[in-house]
């Protein structure tokens, strides 16, 4: 997998070779975090509408999934992301020159970009200096404009300190949209740290700017405070992210017998997909059941085994007796729910990450267990027969094969109250090698690699389906 520097540099290879011009029109500071370990970096890239379909259709060919914000969707601005080795090349691709405080965005520029006096940093396109030094007055005299912007942005001063740096370099030789001297007066003010004179003179500016306002007086009233109270809402009760915009999320399920890195798998991808509507889904141990009958067992211990059902190290037996067979059944009810919220999750765009996978196959790991021999027990086989067919199969299942030499050894240096013996392990392995997993497309990872190596094979696999 290529560096993100090295991928973005290809990108606006690519878009040059096909004659699409864009250009990067603030934060600049960002392509320099580029081959940082940042999880992700954004790039803000203006590209003209009459290029946007050509844009669209090479950027997903290159491998990037475009996403919305769950809260905040704003006309002309749209976001896509594409995977590298460090993390995540975030372009925020915009049309036209939305702008304004970040939940709002009331202004649409009407700049126009002199393609001549474009600079290059790295080999990425950045605006001109006239250009990028007026835009950068506008921005932030509208938030200085505002009581609760400015006392945002003094507060998160320090994320502006690389940009400013290289504003006060600038040289302004014409501007669009504002008189130059109130353009050298804001950057004088800029140079002195002097807020107060900023915050003023940006009332006149921001006064002067409502001519390209997207919203009336009344109506910029009104989306303010519905966006707000959106915020709030998702912050408190939904706690969304990101969401596919065209497309809905994904089911990976991970699976894998002891020793093959699943638990490490499942938590670099939780880790790695963080920053999109993500859901992390146990399917292995279901004690749900256990605080409805917690006090019918803790009387009768006698009537159920004590060993978990999520183990293969149980025996598989002739007959099961009728309480071992209750809590077969809600086990399989439990994981049946399990999977059945991971199909709705996946509707409403999450990425669904799995820990394990139910299957069909009687007496494999996290599989039926019921062997009926009396007539209640049969039909209770039955019906956890039918839980486990009915779950939903998920869209992709990273299979992690490890040799049975590699297990043991593996397991033999995990730190683990309670540890599994060579031979559980053996027995496990053979359990494994047996199962049969049903999805859209069932991936045999090698896990006897490093970990390192491990971790990105599955991601590309995963890329390649997400």
């Amino acid at each position: 997998m290529k560096s993100r520097s090295d991928f973005a540099q290809e990108v606006f290879r690519h878009l040059k070779n096909i004659n699409i011009p864009v250009v990067v029109w603030k934060n600049l500071e960002n392509i320099n975090l580029l081959s940082s370990k940042a999880t992700q970096v954004e790039l803000d890239i203006f590209v003209e509408r009459a290029y946007s379909s050509s844009f669209y259709k090479l950027i997903n060919s290159l491998g990037f999934v475009k996403y919305q914000s769950a809260v905040a969707s704003f006309p002309g601005i749209h976001h896509f992301y594409a995977a590298c080795a460090e993390g995540w090349l975030h372009l925020n691709v915009y049309t036209s020159f939305v702008t304004g405080e970040s939940q709002t965005k009331f202004y649409n520029l009407p700049l126009l970009i002199e393609w001549q006096n474009v600079n290059y940093k790295i080999g990425i396109p950045v605006l001109g200096d006239s250009e990028f030094l007026e835009l950068f007055v506008i921005r932030t005299a509208i938030k200085f404009g505002s009581i609760i912007s400015l006392i945002r942005t003094i507060i998160d001063l320090k994320d502006y300190s690389a940009e400013l740096k290289y504003v006060l370099q600038c040289e302004l030789t014409n501007t669009q949209l504002i008189d130059p001297v109130q353009i050298e007066f804001i950057v004088s003010k800029w140079k002195q740290r002097n807020y107060f004179s900023i915050f003023f003179r940006s009332l006149f500016i921001k006064f002067y700017l409502n001519r390209y306002a997207r919203f009336g007086f009344v109506k910029r009233l009104i989306f303010r405070n519905v966006t707000l109270i959106t915020r709030i809402i998702n912050k408190l009760a939904y706690k969304r992210k990101r969401f596919r915009s065209e497309n809905t999320g994904i089911i990976i399920s991970v699976v894998g017998t002891d020793g093959s890195g699943k638990s490490s798998i499942v938590s670099f991808l939780s880790s790695r997909f963080a920053i999109f509507d993500l859901k992390v889904l146990s399917v292995g141990r279901q004690d749900g059941y256990k605080r409805y009958f917690k006090p019918f067992f803790s009387v009768l211990p006698f009537l159920v085994k004590k060993t978990s059902y999520n183990t293969t190290s149980i025996k598989l037996r002739s007959r099961t007796g009728f309480f071992s067979a209750i809590k077969a059944v809600m086990v399989a009810r439990a994981r049946f729910k399990v999977m059945r919220l991971a199909s709705r999750c996946r509707d409403t765009g999450h990425v669904v990450i799995l820990d394990r996978l139910p299957v069909t196959i009687k007496g494999a790991q996290d599989g039926p267990r019921i062997y009926g021999s009396s007539l209640i027990t049969k039909f209770l086989e039955q019906v956890e027969k039918r839980y486990y067919e009915s779950c939903y199969p998920p869209d992709l299942v990273l299979r992690l094969d490890v040799s049975l030499e590699n297990a043991v050894l593996r397991n033999r240096r995990r730190v683990k109250v309670d540890k599994e013996t060579d031979s559980e392990i053996a027995q496990r392995h053979e359990l494994f090698s047996k199962s049969f997993f049903r999805g859209g497309r069932v991936l045999c990872i090698d896990a006897n690699v490093s970990l390192i190596q491990l971790r990105e094979d599955c991601l590309a696999n995963v890329l390649k389906v997400w």
